[in-house]
């Protein structure tokens, strides 16, 4: 479905935006990052005599992610307004929905995206390999460079995550692929690319075209970083559950039968999502209309 000739009048932000240069500001930014951060470990590990572990690599390399998230939100919110958006209107409303109705979208992403690891497992146990509960990494040491550890990776991952990647993935990339090709090809190639930085990861797919649908049918960055964040609070807290054994998902037969369960849920949700509620497809990206309305 491309744009109409109605529609060809389009916001100068979006003709102005290029992806690439977003892209090559980011790749220069971590130029200057990772070494800084590696150097500032060095110098640190020197001045205290510590030796060298993978426990402080680890740590270089969480304070290197919330550096690396910062970089891209300041950038995005530099192209922003460079262009002309403010950042508090490109967010959108918080729309008016039930908590219920937020909970209930939010533990369909949850469940979606275990159960779509399902594939990824089952080819893990075709090679040999040790099935993984793909869950992020927590210590357990219970020392205070494990807590620091902890509290630095749940902030990247239910703060800077969220924010950075709906304002880059569901915010610039989909309007800015929308005006170059058409809105289908903006969901789903800003999908792919967000599921590559995942990883190839099937459900980190998946989870980004529902959230480019969520954001068309609701104008609201807001809503999906907070549905983002919630998402990912959840898998921290399954990821404890299970290294404290309240939730045994370390045992691969547990794992594959608690994805394929997720499997056959998600699925009904995400059918629910692309077909029942098909008119998203064919709604457009809030700012890529004639008259931009700011809520500055």
């Amino acid at each position: 479905m491309s744009l109409s000739s109605e529609q060809d009048e389009r916001p100068a932000p979006f003709q102005a935006i290029r992806i690439y240069k977003l892209l090559i500001r980011f790749v220069l930014g971590h130029l200057i990052i990772l070494p800084l951060i590696f150097g500032l470990g060095v110098v640190w590990l020197w001045l205290s005599d510590s030796l060298w572990s993978d426990a402080y690599l680890d740590l270089l390399f969480e304070a290197y992610a919330h550096l690396s998230y910062s970089w891209l939100v300041w950038i995005c919110w530099r192209a922003l307004k460079r262009n002309g958006l403010p950042l508090r209107a490109f967010l959108g409303p918080m729309p008016d929905m039930s908590l219920f109705l937020f909970a209930g979208i939010t533990l369909m992403l949850v469940i979606s995206s275990f159960g779509l690891a399902l594939p990824t497992s089952l080819l893990q146990l075709s090679q040999g390999e040790e099935v993984s509960h793909g869950l992020p990494t927590l210590w357990t040491d219970g020392d205070r460079l494990a807590i620091v550890y902890n509290v630095l990776t749940v902030i990247s991952g239910v703060f800077w995550a969220p924010l950075a990647e709906e304002l880059c993935f569901r915010g610039i990339f989909l309007h800015r692929l929308t005006v170059k090709w058409n809105l289908r090809e903006a969901i789903i190639l800003s999908s792919l690319i967000f599921g590559l930085l995942h990883g190839l990861n099937i459900g980190a797919v998946v989870f980004g075209l529902v959230m480019s649908l969520i954001y068309l049918e609701t104008a609201s960055l807001r809503l999906t970083i907070c549905l983002h964040s919630l998402h990912n609070a959840l898998v921290y807290l399954m990821a404890w559950m299970s290294l404290t054994n309240v939730l045994p998902l370390m045992n691969p037969n547990v794992i594959l039968q608690f994805e394929v369960i997720c499997l056959a849920i998600g699925g009904t949700a995400l059918w629910y999502w692309f077909y029942v509620r098909d008119q998203a497809w064919n709604l457009y990206p809030p700012f890529l209309t004639p008259i931009i309305q700011t809520t500055d």
